[in-house]
């Protein structure tokens, strides 16, 4: 596989993921004459494959292309409002496996950027695939020195895809009638091909690694792999090596208790190292997060990770406490002073403040919140169609890695059917920081 194979043309990638969807509507919307001769429990089950169907093509083209391609599919399997859980189901696979390189060209790739062969640094180099992402792909590997490793080998010309997948969603979005998003797209743009860009420097990850090493010190269960810096290079990420299992996996075997533990350590991780430290791990899907044997969680994959201001972590919070006190008008100043909108008052008080009763309603409830049973998607689609003004009120594009945060604890908590008291997490941080 050579840099080639990825097709770094910008109209090549876009033809080909372009193809994939129409080929998947096709496909559905043919087979939908069949229905003409199928009673209604057969009409549901022929939709489910169709469904299943359009999602694996999806899933086969995006692997294949990977880079930007590929984490548009991981975004769009994580949460489960999103997509019909067939398609969701299907894309799910683009969250810890795609299509990977033979090994032969990964022991080129490693040696090339060691300098050496293999044997002068690994005492043991598995040839399988731990996982294969959007940039790289992992492999397990053991240190002369007897260290278990993690070894994630970007793709060779991945990353001069990102420009080309980029440029092509930016044209997209500017022929997209989606109220309050004109003027907005070029900085929306700039600010994910910021985010991707330095995800393609794995050296940016090594030290977000030591850094979050940091950070985590006061949350217990929580275990973030070490690098070893010496052997990381900017298309080579050598780093301490987590067993356990991928924790969609784990969430069928777990009583509730369990759940609901790992739930409550997923939002504290999230909200103290925002809130606390200002530091954002920006890429919450479950192929990210391994149940260890120990019960601690283990979180990969910090390449994705932003910093933010204090004052804009804690315009988040002020949020909050307006919505505690009933106060509609604060909440709307709140937003305003965000940049939401525009900073202009494009929306009634009472609206926003509706909005945030169904968005933040964890924070909101009093004790624990029940995230399996929350029909957000169903709720907000509602207020929509009541509020269809509100769709002006869009972010600054400093809040676009914090929002897919947002969206993807959602539907990891849903998914694990846990119950947190999200709102307790976020008093105490609000008497801390106020």
């Amino acid at each position: 596989m050579s840099a080639k194979d990825f097709r770094t043309s910008r109209w090549a990638r876009l033809g080909k993921l372009g193809a994939a969807t129409l080929g998947a509507s096709a496909g559905y919307m043919g087979n939908k004459v069949g229905d003409l001769l199928r009673d209604a429990e057969g009409r549901a089950e022929a939709k489910s494959k169709r469904l299943g169907a359009a999602g694996r093509r999806l899933a086969e083209t995006m692997g294949e292309l990977k880079g930007a391609a590929m984490k548009l599919g991981q975004l769009l399997s994580i949460d489960n409002e999103l997509l019909p859980e067939e398609m969701r189901r299907a894309l799910s696979v683009l969250q810890r496996q795609a299509p990977a390189m033979p090994f032969s060209q990964v022991k080129f790739l490693v040696e090339e950027r060691l300098g050496a062969p293999l044997s002068e640094f690994f005492s043991h180099f598995d040839e399988q695939v731990l996982g294969a992402a959007s940039l790289g792909q992992v492999h397990a590997a053991t240190l002369i020195d007897g260290q278990a490793v993690a070894i994630k080998v970007q793709y060779p010309g991945i990353a001069k895809t990102i420009g080309a997948d980029m440029a092509n969603l930016r044209a997209l979005l500017k022929v997209t009638p989606v109220p309050g998003l004109k003027g907005r797209v070029d900085p929306y743009i700039d600010e994910l091909t910021k985010a991707f860009v330095g995800e393609a420097d794995y050296r940016n990850e090594a030290a977000h690694l030591t850094l979050f090493n940091d950070l985590i010190e006061g949350i217990d269960g929580l275990v973030v792999p070490r690098p070893v810096l010496d052997l990381c290079r900017p298309e080579l990420l050598v780093m301490e090596r987590l067993e356990g299992r991928l924790l969609g996996t784990a969430w069928p075997t777990l009583d509730a208790p369990e759940r609901n533990r790992i739930g409550t350590t997923l939002i504290r991780f999230y909200a103290e190292t925002f809130h606390r430290h200002q530091w954002l791990h920006a890429d919450p899907h479950p192929g990210n997060f391994l149940l260890l044997e120990s019960g601690e969680l283990g979180i990969l994959d910090f390449g994705c990770v932003r910093q933010y201001d204090v004052q804009r972590t804690d315009g988040f919070l002020r949020v909050l406490q307006a919505l505690w006190s009933d106060d509609d008008e604060a909440v709307a100043k709140g937003y305003a002073d965000l940049g939401f909108g525009h900073g202009k008052a494009v929306v009634t008080p009472q609206v926003i403040a509706q909005f945030n009763r169904i968005a933040l309603a964890p924070f909101l409830s009093e004790g624990p919140f029940d995230f399996g049973a929350w029909s957000f998607a169903d709720e907000m689609r509602s207020f929509v169609l009541r509020h269809p003004e509100f769709l002006r009120l869009t972010p600054e594009p400093d809040d676009l890695l914090y929002l897919r945060v947002l969206s993807g604890l959602r539907g990891i908590l849903n998914e694990g059917n846990c119950l947190v008291d999200a709102r307790c997490l976020a008093e105490v941080l609000c008497a801390e920081r106020f």
